[in-house]
């Protein structure tokens, strides 16, 4: 074990969730893991690029603001306030709270990612919305709180994946009103469901993502999105370079919202 002071006996593959046990067992003061190592001990959704590995990421820990850093190999050393309802235990290691973490994450990853994050730890049930509210309210002034305000509303514990929060996000920052995640379709006797839909209107927005749409997926997509439109349903189907850039996805969606309002 690379860490001064700190021994694990047997055989135990060291990865990043070890090194930050480690780090803080072998600290001389109170030390949690935050941001986005605390994320990533948490499984909420780390933004892509963000590899947490022994090589890749060094282990976030924080110390409170009138103690030093931590200063060792592979650890990015914190200090933050860190009132005792924003701290607990998970699987034994000190650890910032959900909440508390996603503020902390904030204000180091993209507003999209913030949504994504957000959504997720919904979802887990691991907080909710007031509890993030009420951190939102603690943090006023801090570092990555106005990213945090601003995608609170938006957050939707249906988004099944970062690409559906991503995608939700973009489309009501350019304006079009909040759609309805996965919501389930009857039609033709059988239920489908839609990643985004503005049910009214009958338009549903769905993300394709290469990485997960092999040749099979993409058949069976393709005859469910089939017998949607002949239900009267138009479907645009998006994929990650669309994403990059937008506009033109945010104004169709206008247009065929106008078209099916008129």
């Amino acid at each position: 074990m690379p860490v001064r002071g700190a021994r694990i006996e047997g055989e135990v593959e060291v990865n990043h969730g070890v090194m930050t046990r480690a780090l803080i067992a072998a600290a001389d003061r109170f030390a949690v893991a935050c941001d986005l190592t605390a994320a990533h001990l948490w499984s909420m959704v780390v933004p892509s690029g963000f590899g947490l590995d022994v090589d890749a990421q060094a282990c976030a820990v924080a110390t409170i603001p009138d103690g030093n850093r931590l200063q060792s190999r592979g650890v990015r050393g914190r200090r933050l306030e860190l009132p005792h309802d924003h701290v607990t235990r998970l699987d034994g290691i000190p650890i910032t709270t959900p909440a508390r973490t996603w503020l902390d994450c904030a204000a180091l990853v993209r507003w999209t990612d913030t949504v994504a994050m957000g959504d997720a730890l919904l979802r887990s049930g691991l907080t909710d919305s007031a509890e993030l509210a009420t951190v939102i309210a603690w943090g006023k002034g801090r570092r990555g709180v106005r990213s945090a305000r601003w995608a609170h509303p938006l957050l939707d514990p249906n988004a099944e994946s970062p690409a559906e929060s991503w995608a939700r996000a973009i489309l009501i920052h350019g304006g079009l009103p909040a759609p309805v995640c996965n919501p389930p379709i009857r039609i033709f006797g059988r239920t489908f469901r839609l990643d985004l839909a503005w049910i009214r209107e009958k338009v549903a927005v769905e993300y394709d993502g290469v990485e997960f749409h092999g040749p099979e997926q993409a058949a069976h997509d393709e005859r469910r999105r089939d017998l949607l439109r002949r239900a009267g349903w138009v479907i645009l189907v998006i994929r990650r370079e669309d994403l990059a850039s937008p506009g033109a996805t945010i104004d169709t969606v206008h247009r065929l919202l106008r078209e099916r309002q008129a």
